[in-house]
């Protein structure tokens, strides 16, 4: 059976492991590999779930006819709504081509590339993803990658070159219009006899001696990767530990059994990650749907992140524990610009060739490089620490970074330098993440700088939205850890400095407050309070035209339903339900489009409670026929009317809504729906006996 470990100790028994491999001078790449998802070009490129939103909506925009039903698992949904969109190759080979090429490096690749470039892990990596961000990432660093982007080069990756850095994209690139995206496609590739056998093979070769630490994937079953990696499985498991870093706990129980019950796996979850479901079955429990199913109180914007593994946040762990220097380039950027001149284009010697005057070019390179040396080396006090906070952070040590910060005497400090430190210490602060008390100081770091600026009287613009940030975060910081009446007095805070301003900015900041604060109060059971306050955000910003403020809105009242109805108060529960749907009913942003699918649940859910039985299946009718592609809200919709008919006594209705669900989703990878399956067939086979 395979292990789950948090991120601290997955990170530690991980760089145990290379370290005692570099002590025995064995590289890395003769133990491990990367295989690296898509979650690691994000936010830059999109993710499946949305390149498959934005396909649907294209292909409803045509004149041809489109499949009544898309194939349920995500995969095929995915291939579905692609290739309706984009029929021909070369038309889905352009529009990645758009997505990807004038995109900026992606953070996690940067940091890929540092880890790689310089730390003792494997330099092979393996990925589906169709950007070349990692390359050019190396590039920049000063590494050239052997890259093989096409099936057809697949052997000019060889496992056994240990020390090259080799990057295999096992679907192609989005340079080449026969790039592998469909699910027919993805499949003939991932079959070792096919025409490209070459990628399966080399991966059944990489896979023979070599385990991957699996970053940003989230594993389709079909793909070339997982079926190299299940028949290595089967064959005799693998020489070292699996290390399978999952972005969501719940994610675990939607792998495939090869994996999950395999003894060789580690599933690795963030250190804040909630209980580690058990594997799914076909009847995960009974209960009322109303109180198990009803829509759950949404998140405020900032703090949706507890219990997430995203990609960045791996990498930093691995920078950090291997204590990798920065990059060259960030350490003198003229003298490895001067390297790169020296060595790449004059190593000829030839005079008469050199009609650009490189020459000349590098010797006044070297030149500055030697004064940026001595006036880096001469740095007094102040300009040390500023240096190191910088170096700290090339590095990930962002609690270094808020040591040194808090060591600053503030007031010393030039304008330049105030602005410089909040900066570094907020991006510090949110890339740790911790909520420890080193992240709770950089908040009151941040606020006292804001407070010296302020006493300055010098027009420092940025002092009060960096005011604003440090409070409300700090709030959030608060909440996270139970010291709720805390963080509902920062809240205050931060509305009484900035309530009314006519910065956008800082009004969100006071929106956001104020929905951070009714959850606080909710969680110290000043319920009344938490209810009013959701009611003054409706009634002071209800009439904002802009989307960020409206999302606030609609979350206030999402939340104020959710809260109602815990309490039982039924029918303000449906009064805001109602609220919601006359305001944003019939909105076409996604974002709205869900919290609207959510109230017609939640609708339901209140209707059902309140004995209004007829008109609850109403609700989940409407909410089926309009929002049936939020397939969470669906399902849930689906069980709930199945229960509400074994109420009523309507077997063959209960049966029949039971029946949708399990059909629907049966073969669906996310786990909250392999849930609600097994929870359908469970009640299925309790009105059959």
């Amino acid at each position: 059976m395979s292990r789950t470990l948090r991120l601290t100790d997955a990170t530690r028994l991980l760089t145990r492991t290379l370290r005692t491999l570099e002590q025995r001078d064995v590289p890395a790449s003769d133990a491990y590999f990367f295989l690296i998802g898509a979650g690691i070009s994000s936010p830059q490129v999109k993710l499946a779930h949305a390149i498959q939103q934005e396909c649907r909506e294209i292909a409803e925009t045509t004149d041809d006819p489109l499949p009544a039903d898309a194939p349920s698992s995500a995969m095929g949904g995915y291939s579905h709504w692609l290739e309706l969109a984009f029929p021909n190759r070369v038309e889905r080979q352009e529009y990645f081509r758009g997505l990807i090429e004038t995109r900026p490096i992606s953070p996690a690749n940067f940091r890929l590339a540092h880890l790689i470039s310089k730390g003792p892990v494997p330099r092979l990596v393996v990925t589906p993803n169709f950007d070349d961000f990692l390359a050019r990432a190396l590039a920049l660093f000063g590494t050239a990658p052997i890259v093989s982007d096409h099936p057809a080069t697949a052997e000019r990756i060889d496992p056994e070159r240990l020390r090259d850095i080799q990057i295999l994209h096992v679907h192609g690139t989005y340079w080449f219009y026969d790039c592998c995206n469909l699910m027919g496609e993805i499949s003939a590739r991932a079959r070792a006899n096919a025409a490209h056998r070459t990628v399966a093979s080399r991966l059944d070769q990489i896979l023979d001696r070599r385990s991957p630490i699996v970053l940003g994937y989230g594993g389709w079953e079909q793909d070339v990767f997982m079926t190299s990696l299940a028949r290595r499985l089967a064959a005799g498991g693998l020489r070292y530990s699996l290390f399978w870093f999952c972005h969501r706990v719940d994610e675990i129980a939607a792998l495939p059994a090869f994996l999950r019950e395999h003894d060789d796996v580690c599933f690795v979850v963030a250190d804040a990650a909630g209980a580690v479901p058990a594997p799914p079955t076909d009847d995960d429990g009974d209960g009322d749907a109303a109180d198990r199913e009803g829509n759950d109180e949404g998140s405020p914007p900032g703090d949706g992140s507890a219990g997430r593994l995203d990609a960045v946040t791996v990498l930093d762990a691995l920078i950090r524990a291997l204590d990798l220097e920065e990059p060259e380039l960030t350490q003198n950027p003229i003298a490895f610009f001067a390297t790169q001149l020296r060595t790449s284009l004059l190593e000829s010697g030839a005079v008469d060739d050199d009609v650009y005057g490189l020459r000349s070019m590098t010797a006044r390179l070297d030149q500055m490089r030697d004064h940026w040396e001595r006036a880096d080396g001469a740095q007094p006090g102040v300009m040390a620490q500023l240096d190191a906070i910088e170096t700290a952070m090339r590095r990930s040590q962002y609690a270094e970074v808020i040591e040194v910060a808090l060591a600053l005497d503030l007031g010393a400090l030039s304008d330049e330098q105030l602005v410089a430190v909040r900066s570094s210490t907020l991006l510090a602060a949110a890339l740790l993440d911790d909520n420890s008390e080193k992240e709770l100081a950089s908040y009151e770091l941040v606020l006292r700088a804001c407070a010296v600026a302020d006493g300055r009287d010098n027009g420092d613009a940025e002092a009060a939205t960096d005011t604003s940030t440090a409070l409300f975060n700090k709030g959030l910081l608060l909440a996270a850890v139970d010291r709720d009446d805390e963080a509902i007095a920062t809240f205050d805070d931060l509305c009484e400095r900035f309530d009314g301003s006519a910065d956008p900015e800082l009004e969100l900041d006071v929106v956001n407050a104020l929905v951070s604060k009714a959850r606080s109060l909710a969680k110290v059971k000043r319920h009344d309070e938490a209810l009013a306050l959701y009611d003054e955000v409706v009634t002071r910003f209800g009439d904002s035209d802009r989307f960020e403020v409206q999302l606030l809105v609609a979350r206030a009242l999402v939340n104020k339903a959710f809260r109602s109805g815990r309490l039982d108060r039924h029918e303000e529960a449906l009064a805001a339900c109602d609220a919601l749907l006359e305001r944003y009913g019939d909105t076409e942003d996604p974002a709205l489009r869900r919290h609207v699918a959510g109230t017609l649940l939640n609708r339901g859910v209140q209707l059902g409670r309140l004995q209004r039985g007829t008109e609850a299946l109403a609700m989940y009718r409407e909410l089926l026929a309009r929002f049936g592609d939020f397939e969470i809200e669906a399902a849930k919709a689906l069980l709930n009317t199945g229960l509400l008919h074994e109420r009523l006594g309507q077997r063959d209705e209960a049966l029949a809504a039971f029946d949708e669900l399990i059909v629907r989703y049966e073969n669906h990878e996310d786990a909250r729906l392999v849930r609600l399956v097994g929870r359908a067939r469970g009640k299925r086979r309790q009105l059959e006996d």
